[in-house]
Parts: structure tokens; C-alpha cells; sequence
């Protein structure tokens, strides 16, 4: 029999391959989707119903509704996610063809349809920073600031946003900040030319 101890470690498994699947939000990593097969398996294993009161994991019904759940929950996270990397990717075709009025309604619609993605958030505000460059106008430039905040509350491990939030700082005028900044995304990569 499986036995308590490999449930545990199954469900261990799968939270440690979640999470790290979960560090860039990023639910077409293989490591997500390995998480989510490793908490169906865990579902349907024949040591659940022994961990749980009797009548309610053993029971068939309560073991498809709990995995139908994790179907979905994976179906509609992958379908909010892909849709939002489409419309991020036309975001940038179109800003590279100097459409940035399309490049910016492309990466709004980016942002709404996955808010956890911080890359979505960085585009957003590197579009902003683009337009308040030529309407210097004050409401972009908070705008700017505002998205490159959620993208390195989402991702601070990436040097490029506290590089984008010193380009926003500096506009600014809060030069010290900005500096800051800047060491924070040298400290990330100390080995790095082009950070230092």
C-alpha cells in the first residue's frame, strides 16, 4: 500500500513543483503543468481515502469534483495567460512598426486579461515612459511608475525592472533614487557588464 509517507511526499512534490513553476507566474512552464499532473495523481491515489475522515475523500464523487476543480483551475489559468502573452507579443510587433497607440491598447488588454504577469506590467509602463518622452505628459509618466512597481513586486529578481523604475525615477528628477536602483539591479548581477 502507498501509505502515509508517500502521501506526503507526493504532496510535497507537487507543492514544491507549483511553486517553482509560480516564481515568473508563468503557466505554460513544464513545471506548473507537472505540478498540477502531480496533485491529480495525488487526488486519485489509493492512500487518500486512509488520510481523510471516512465518507468524504473516499468517496468517488468527492475525488471527481476535487479534480474536475484542478482541471479547471489549470484550464482557465493556462487560457488567461496564453491570451495575455498573444496580446503582449502583437504589443510589441506594434511598437516596433512605431504603432504605439495599438502597442498600448495591446498591452492594457495584456495586463487585464493576466494581472499577475510582471513582464505584462513592465511593458505597460516601458510604453507609458515611451509616450510621456514625447507628450510630457504627467499622467503616463505616474502610469509608468505605477506598472514597473507591480512588475518588480511580481518578479524582483529582474535587474531590466529596477532599470526601468530608475528610467522613471530619473524623469522624476529623484536622481538619488534612481541611483539606487540602478545598484539594485547591479547587485542581481555583480558578474555582469552591462548592469554595473
Amino acid at each position: 500500500e502507498f501509505g502515509l509517507n508517500g502521501m506526503v511526499l507526493l504532496a510535497t512534490a507537487a507543492l514544491m513543483t507549483c511553486l517553482h513553476g509560480l516564481i515568473d507566474f508563468d503557466f505554460s512552464s513544464p513545471a506548473i503543468h507537472a505540478g498540477f499532473l502531480l496533485c491529480l495523481v495525488f487526488i486519485w491515489s489509493p492512500g487518500l481515502p486512509a488520510i481523510g475522515k471516512k465518507g468524504e475523500t473516499g468517496d468517488s464523487t468527492f475525488r471527481i469534483l476535487l479534480a474536475t476543480f484542478v482541471l479547471l483551475a489549470v484550464f482557465f489559468c493556462l487560457f488567461f495567460s496564453i491570451i495575455s502573452k498573444k496580446y503582449g507579443e502583437q504589443a510589441n510587433r506594434a511598437r516596433l512598426n512605431n504603432q504605439q497607440a495599438k502597442a498600448m491598447e495591446l498591452a492594457q488588454r495584456a495586463v487585464s486579461f493576466w494581472t499577475m504577469d510582471p513582464f505584462s506590467h513592465y511593458r505597460l509602463s516601458q510604453l507609458h515612459l515611451g509616450s510621456y518622452q514625447i507628450s510630457q505628459n504627467p499622467v503616463d509618466l505616474q502610469k509608468a511608475g505605477t506598472h514597473i512597481e507591480i512588475a518588480i513586486d511580481g518578479h524582483p529578481a529582474n535587474p531590466d525592472f529596477f532599470l526601468g523604475f530608475a528610467d522613471v525615477l530619473a524623469l522624476e528628477n529623484n536622481m538619488e533614487q534612481a541611483l539606487v536602483q540602478v545598484k539594485r539591479a547591479a547587485d542581481l548581477y555583480p558578474t555582469s557588464i552591462f548592469y554595473q
